[in-house]
């Protein structure tokens, strides 16, 4: 998860990962296996949101909508992945999931969306 878009296909929706949300997912495995030292703990974090992006090929629509204080051009989902929330909205004319942010619960969510 680099300097390019993520995809994966193997159900009926490809599932992107934009290049800040990648960014967003090895920030926190680095923090929670460095500065907090369990490895582990972050390894299994990657593993959590690869089984989510997963199960997004297949059913799209399976977390909620995100209740935005404002208004936004496009209904952002999240699904809590730990003490993370993977934002997404769902692309259905090009059967796309477009994963946007993958943010830590305790922020203040609706500056990513």
């Amino acid at each position: 998860m680099a300097d390019t878009p993520e995809t994966s296909q193997g159900g009926g929706y490809e599932v992107r990962v934009l290049p800040v949300a990648a960014e967003d997912l090895l920030e926190a495995r680095d923090y929670i296996a460095g500065r907090l030292g369990a490895p582990r703990v972050a390894n299994r974090l990657v593993d959590q949101v690869e089984e989510t992006l997963r199960s997004l090929e297949r059913m799209p629509y399976r977390h909620r909508i995100y209740p935005a204080t404002h208004p936004t051009d496009r209904e952002v989902r999240f699904g809590c992945v730990g003490d993370y929330l993977l934002l997404y909205w769902v692309d259905d004319v090009e059967r796309r999931v477009i994963v946007a942010r993958f943010v830590y619960g305790g922020h203040q969510v609706e500056r990513f969306i």
